[in-house]
C-alpha cells in the first residue's frame, strides 16, 4: 500500500509586485506610491517591530497623508501579511530547487543549494525573523503564520526524505531541523557577525544536510519514558530566585523598559540588596544572561559523560536533556542573543559568551568524529541552530511537530556526523 502524506493547505499568497497603473495614471504614480509604502513599512518593522510601528510613522517615512496610505492598504497588518507572504513564496521556490539537483547530490550540489538559501535570507531573513518574534498577536494571524511555516518545513522534508535510503516517517521534523540550522547559520554569521568564517559555515551546513540524508532513522524514547544513564545527566545548579524572577521580567519587557522598581517588585529584593549585588538593570540583564548560558554549557558538557563511542540512543538522551534545559531558559537565551548584536552596549560580553557556547559544543563533537571534517566553531554554531532553533519553533511558536520525531531526526543526523568517514 502506497503511503500518502498530507498537510493542511495554506491560503493563496498575495502578490507583492506593484499592480498595473490604473487608467488615468500612465506614469505609474500609484504603483510607485504603493511600493514606497511597502518599502518604508518593511524598514520600520525591522527597526521598531510590528507593535512599535504606527501608521503615522509610515506616512511620515513616505511623505504621504494618512488618507494616501488608506488608498492602498486597510491597515499595517495588511502590509505585514503582504511582506510575509511574498517572503514565504520565494522560500518555497528555494526549497523546490532540490528537484533540479541530481540523485545522489554531491557535496558541491548541496553547497550550491545552501548558498542559494543564504542568499534568500540576505534578502528576506531580517523580516522573517521579525515575522516570528514581532508580529500581529491575533489568533488568525498566528494560525496562518504557523501554516506557512509548516508548509515550508513539510515541503523541504519531503524533498530530503525522497533522497534518504531509509526514509524518515516524519518529513516535517526533518525539514524543520534543516531550516533551523540554516537560519541560525545565517543569523550568527551574517547578522550577529560572530567571528566564524563564512565559507566554513557553508561547508558545515552542507555537511549536516548530507548527514540528514544518509542517517539511519532512529526510534527513541523521550521525556519520562527515557531511562537516561546517570553519567549523561547534567548536574543541577541551585536555583537563584532573583535571577529566575529577572528572567521572566526580561522576557516580558525590553531591558530598556525595566526600571529598578520593577525588579524590586518582581524579584523580592530591596533596593539596597539590588544595588549591592547588581547596581543597575543592565548589569542584572547580563548576569541573568550569563547564568542561563552557563546552564546551556552544562547541557553541552553532557557529551563528556557519554561513552566512547556513543550510540544513537545516547545522542538522543543528550538532545532530550538539552530540550529540558531550553524549556527553562530558551526564550530568555534567544532574547539575550538578540540583544548582543554589533553596535549594542551588550555586544562585547554577549558575543564572547555565544562564541564560548559554540566553541564548547563544536570541539566536543569534532573530537568524537571518526574523521574530523569541519571547523569546530562553525560546527558548534550550526548544531546550536539545529537544536535550539528547532526548540524555539516547536515549543515557543508551537508548530505541531512531535517532540519524539524531532529528537529522532536530530540524534540520527548527529550520530551520522560522528561516524561518517568521508
Amino acid at each position: 500500500m502506497t503511503e500518502t502524506t498530507t498537510h493542511p493547505p495554506i491560503p493563496r499568497l498575495p502578490e507583492l509586485a506593484p499592480e498595473p497603473p490604473p487608467a488615468g495614471d500612465p506614469a505609474g504614480r500609484a504603483a510607485r506610491t504603493r511600493t514606497a509604502i511597502i518599502d518604508a513599512t518593511r524598514a520600520l518593522f525591522l527597526e521598531r517591530g510590528y507593535a512599535g510601528t504606527r501608521i503615522s510613522d509610515i506616512t511620515a517615512a513616505c511623505g504621504i497623508s494618512r488618507a494616501g496610505f488608506y488608498n492602498y492598504f486597510k491597515d499595517k497588518r495588511d502590509v505585514f501579511i503582504l511582506l510575509g507572504s511574498a517572503a514565504f513564496r520565494e522560500l518555497l521556490d528555494v526549497v523546490a530547487r532540490w528537484d533540479s539537483l541530481p540523485t545522489p547530490a554531491t557535496s558541491a550540489d548541496v553547497i550550491g543549494w545552501v548558498r542559494d538559501y543564504l542568499a534568500f535570507m540576505d534578502r528576506h531573513g531580517a523580516f522573517l525573523h521579525a515575522f516570528s518574534w514581532s508580529a500581529p498577536e491575533d489568533d488568525e494571524f498566528r494560525s496562518g503564520a504557523r501554516r506557512m511555516q509548516m508548509r515550508v518545513a513539510f515541503q523541504l522534508g519531503l524533498r530530503l526524505r525522497a533522497r534518504q535510503p531509509r526514509p524518515t516517517s516524519a518529513p516535517e521534523a526533518l525539514g524543520l531541523v534543516v531550516l533551523a540550522m540554516l537560519d541560525r547559520t545565517w543569523y550568527g554569521s551574517r547578522v550577529t557577525r560572530l567571528p566564524v568564517d563564512d565559507a566554513d559555515m557553508v561547508r558545515t551546513a552542507a555537511a549536516l544536510i548530507r548527514c540528514c540524508l544518509t542517517a539511519e532513522p532512529a526510534a527513541v524514547a523521550v521525556g519520562p519514558d527515557r531511562a537516561r544513564p546517570a553519567a549523561g545527566a547534567a548536574p543541577q545548579r541551585p536555583a537563584d530566585p532573583v535571577l529566575d524572577a529577572a528572567r521572566r521580567l526580561f522576557v516580558q519587557r525590553d531591558v530598556a523598559d525595566v526600571a529598578v522598581a520593577d525588579v524590586v517588585a518582581a524579584c523580592g529584593v530591596d533596593r539596597a540588596e539590588f544595588a549591592a549585588r547588581f547596581g543597575s538593570t543592565k548589569a542584572l540583564f547580563l548576569a541573568t544572561g550569563s547564568a542561563s548560558l552557563q546552564e546551556v554549557l552544562d547541557a553541552i558538557d553532557g557529551w563528556d559523560r557519554l561513552p566512547r563511542p556513543c550510540s544513537t540512543d545516547d545522542v538522543a538522551g543528550w538532545v532530550d536533556a538539552w530540550f529540558d534545559t531550553l524549556d527553562r531558559h530558551g526564550v530568555f537565551v534567544y532574547l539575550f542573543a538578540l540583544a548582543v548584536r554589533p553596535g549594542t552596549e551588550f555586544a562585547a560580553h554577549g558575543l564572547s559568551s555565544l562564541m564560548k557556547v559554540a566553541w564548547a559544543l563544536g570541539t566536543r563533537l569534532r573530537s568524537r568524529q571518526a574523521v574530523p571534517s569541519v571547523a569546530p566553531d562553525a560546527l558548534g554554531l550550526a548544531v546550536l541552530g539545529m537544536v535550539s532553533d528547532t526548540w524555539a519553533h516547536s515549543r515557543a511558536e508551537r508548530l505541531p511537530i512531535g517532540h519524539a520525531d524531532l529528537v529522532a531526526v536530530l540524534a540520527a543526523a548527529l550520530q551520522d556526523l560522528l561516524t561518517t568517514r568521508e
